[in-house]
């Protein structure tokens, strides 16, 4: 965890997304990279682990880019088994724990899109996948979930 000390001691706020995230809330999966978003210009932060590090591993470092993209993922992944697995996994961690999905905390997209993916994935997830379906019931605010239930029957009609 030592990226996770160098932000922290920076007072750069991070989260890991991706793979690595998934990783840590005890599902087993490989990854070969770490994603993280910053709270801070990419260039400072490069700066910064660049001239912190010990190792001869790659930093790459990118602008914000958009992360709720679940329904366009799950259409065109090769691993779709692994991501529904990491989805479901997520959202038991969520619901596990008396949390709700903040779909209004993605500053760069607006909520009306994000639960546009989301009932995307209610509505396309296989009847085996259906535990996914009522682990979404679980972690959206009820306001969240009604607009999701809503868009799924005005596809549906």
């Amino acid at each position: 965890m030592e990226l996770t000390t160098r932000l922290y001691e920076n007072k750069i706020e991070h989260a890991y997304i991706g793979g690595y995230a998934t990783s840590l809330l005890d599902q087993l999966r490989t990854t070969d990279d770490i994603d993280v978003i910053v709270d801070s210009s990419p260039q400072k932060t490069q700066e910064l682990l660049m001239a912190e590090r010990k190792s001869t591993c790659a930093c790459h470092l990118r602008p914000p880019v958009n992360i709720m993209r679940l329904e366009g993922r799950l259409n065109i992944s090769t691993k779709l088994e692994t991501d529904l697995t990491g989805i479901k996994t997520q959202l038991k961690w969520i619901t596990d724990r008396g949390m709700h999905i903040d779909s209004a905390g993605y500053p760069e997209r607006p909520k009306t899109l994000s639960l546009d993916n989301v009932s995307g994935l209610y509505k396309n997830v296989e009847s085996e996948q259906n535990d996914i379906r009522e682990l979404l019931e679980q972690a959206l605010e009820p306001h969240d979930l009604a607009a999701v239930l809503a868009l799924v029957a005005s596809s549906q009609a």
